[in-house]
C-alpha cells in the first residue's frame, strides 16, 4: 500500500486549513484598521492577480467546487 500520496493530500488539507484560518485573523485586523471586510477581498484579490495572474472572482469560478 503506498502511503505517500495519502500523506501528501493530508498535508496539504492541513495546510489549507491553517491558511484559512490565517486569513481570518488577517481579515479581522484589517477591519478593524480600516473598517470593512470588504478591503480584505479587495487586498485579496490584487494579491492573486499579482501572483496567479487573474483576480480570486476568476480563479473561484475556474476551480469552484476543488478545495
Amino acid at each position: 500500500m503506498d502511503t505517500e500520496p495519502h500523506l501528501l493530500e493530508s498535508e496539504r488539507v492541513n495546510a489549507r486549513e491553517k491558511l484559512k484560518q490565517t486569513e481570518k485573523e488577517l481579515c479581522v485586523v484589517i477591519d478593524e484598521l480600516t473598517g470593512g471586510a470588504q478591503n480584505f477581498a479587495k487586498i485579496r484579490s490584487k494579491g492573486d492577480a499579482a501572483l496567479f495572474g487573474r483576480p480570486t472572482q476568476a480563479m473561484k469560478e475556474t476551480w469552484s467546487g476543488v478545495v
